[in-house]
């Protein structure tokens, strides 16, 4: 009898310990909330209604967290601390079942290091004016084409359309060929309203190949989306690799991919020395990575190695494709409502680029580029940071460290919020790593500045001017790019390798956008600006009413 009651006890001890060896284990010093620590669960019973209140993971958790604990969230700490932090694990997990062998997918390695300088000059700002810009530009005026059809005055959604002409424009700046979707849509729709009017129909031909890779970058979003949510995201992720539609992805991928590889070598090969090191016949950024490794192949003697066998490349061509795609046409989105919802702002952007371009509705590429127009860039650089496509982060500490004030252990994961959208709360100054104070004071230090709006006021509503401050000297208005923390495109050394070629995209779509056509007030159903988060924050109304100027 004895024995049966000493090994209950020695049962129950055991259940005790295990039980609270699972619960969360909050760090000395941070502030949590306290029942949550007495929970195996944590958060979850608090996020779980928050999130089916909101459809917002990201806002749900900074919600139940920094805002309830009144935890200051103003500078990621990630932009000057890169050595500190890399790409959490789940975040790893998650990419590699689809990009296994891109730098995204990867750890901070000097191997990942070498990926990223294969691409850096592709997306160095000369390169991408002379050889990116022209083919956004064009995916521009086919989308304008589309939209002047449609403008009507009735609303429409949108989403569609800027989904396809954002992979038009990311897939021939990429590549080299041309999508074609959009031109696409632009013939069906003049059919339907030629059926319409006389009954008669034509063959639009075979729908372009951009629809492929269309379904196939949906297919990855759909799925992180879908898994993620689940309550084994690993496991349901790597099971998933093996179903057929994944095998159909990878295959019509590296397929796709490859035909333009092959093509861009077999062009590349027949090249003299000279011609190759010129760099003249590059039409995409892939063209540049490929000419140097033919360059480097024949001056070393060496036979190329094929480069639809590279997995890396492929891997990393299709990423930067993915990357590009949903969160510009989200961007695009949000920037549209926002003309909605704020008449005054759209007109003052209107007058601002009619000023800039008083004889003509359609400036050149060149035209657009080379303009300085600081309400534009105001205009833009707000709506990024109001839209919060990309919410949020999670990082991992790869060193013991200190995050204003507070002992954070290595190995511990931080979820960093890069929607700033509220006012911060204050922060005692001196708990600041010793970067972040020398960054404020060299921006305090600068001489020549005077500014009208206070830049904090009002985070959650769209006031481009918050971006604009008076030149002392000129009495010039002119764009500050340092009025707030801008982390659309996160920060430091895992920050968006392609905020370069994003800003020149959005800056071109929306200065074509607003000099050709006039977003009009939506129906009272339509105007909210509530959103919905999987990957990326999309708003939950994506209707637009448009009137062709």
């Amino acid at each position: 009898m004895l024995s049966y009651i000493l090994l209950f006890l020695a049962s129950l001890a055991l259940v005790f310990t295990a039980r609270r060896r699972l619960h969360p284990k909050p760090f000395a010093g941070i502030p949590y909330n306290k029942q949550s620590a007495h929970r195996l669960t944590g958060d979850i019973p608090e996020l779980v209604p928050v999130i089916k209140a909101t459809n917002e993971y990201s806002a749900s958790m900074f919600a139940i967290s920094t805002q309830q604990l009144r935890q200051p969230s103003r500078r990621c700490c990630s932009l000057r601390r890169g050595r500190e932090f890399d790409r959490a694990p789940i975040s790893i997990k998650t990419l590699k079942n689809f990009f296994p062998y891109s730098f995204m997918g990867k750890y901070n390695t000097p191997e990942i290091k070498e990926q990223k300088r294969v691409w850096a000059d592709a997306f160095g700002a000369d390169f991408l004016r002379r050889v990116a810009a022209p083919s956004i530009y064009k995916a521009t005026l086919d989308l304008l084409e589309l939209w002047r059809l449609k403008a009507d005055g009735r609303s429409f959604e949108v989403v569609e359309d800027l989904h396809n002409a954002t992979l038009d424009a990311i897939w021939v700046a990429l590549v080299g060929e041309e999508a074609g979707i959009t031109r696409h849509e632009i013939k069906k729709l003049l059919q339907s309203q030629s059926d319409a009017g006389d009954g008669g129909h034509c063959d639009l031909g075979p729908p372009p190949r951009g629809y492929r890779l269309r379904s196939e970058v949906d297919y990855v979003s759909e799925m992180i989306a879908k898994n993620s949510s689940s309550r084994i995201p690993v496991l349901v992720q790597k099971l998933a690799a093996y179903l057929p539609r994944h095998r159909q992805f990878r295959r019509t991928v590296d397929t796709e991919i490859g035909l333009v590889m092959r093509k861009a070598v077999d062009r590349f090969q027949r090249l003299e020395l000279g011609k190759l090191e010129a760099g003249e016949n590059d039409t995409c950024m892939m063209d540049l990575v490929l000419r140097r490794k033919v360059l480097e192949a024949k001056k070393s003697g060496r036979p190329l190695m094929d480069p639809t066998k590279d997995k890396v490349l492929l891997d990393d061509t299709f990423l930067m494709m993915f990357a590009g795609y949903e969160t510009t046409a989200n961007s695009l989105i949000w920037f549209m409502r926002y003309m909605e919802s704020y008449p005054a702002a759209q007109a003052d952007l209107r007058a601002a680029l009619k000023a800039a371009f008083p004889h003509t509705t359609t400036p050149s590429v060149d035209e657009l580029l080379g303009a300085d127009i600081p309400y534009l860039d105001a205009a833009c650089e707000e709506s990024l940071r109001l839209a919060g496509v990309a919410k949020g982060n999670l990082r991992q500490a790869v060193v013991d460290m200190h995050i204003l004030g507070h002992f954070v252990p290595k190995g511990a994961e931080i979820f960093m919020n890069y929607h700033v959208d509220h006012a911060p709360y204050p922060v005692d100054e001196e708990k600041r790593s010793a970067s972040s104070r020398a960054a404020e004071a060299k921006l305090a230090a600068r001489e020549g500045i005077l500014r009208d709006v206070d830049v904090t006021r009002d985070l959650g509503s769209f006031e481009p001017r918050r971006w604009l401050v008076k030149d002392e000297k000129t009495g010039k208005e002119v764009f500050d790019a340092y009025a707030l923390p801008q982390l659309a495109f996160g920060g430091g050394y895992r920050g968006c390798s392609g905020r370069k070629l994003a800003v020149m995209e959005f800056r071109t779509v929306v200065a074509l956008l607003v000099l050709n056509l006039e977003f009009l007030e939506l129906p009272e159903d339509m105007k909210t600006l509530n959103a919905s988060e999987t990957i990326f924050r999309l708003p939950d109304m994506t209707f637009a009413s448009l009137r062709a100027l």
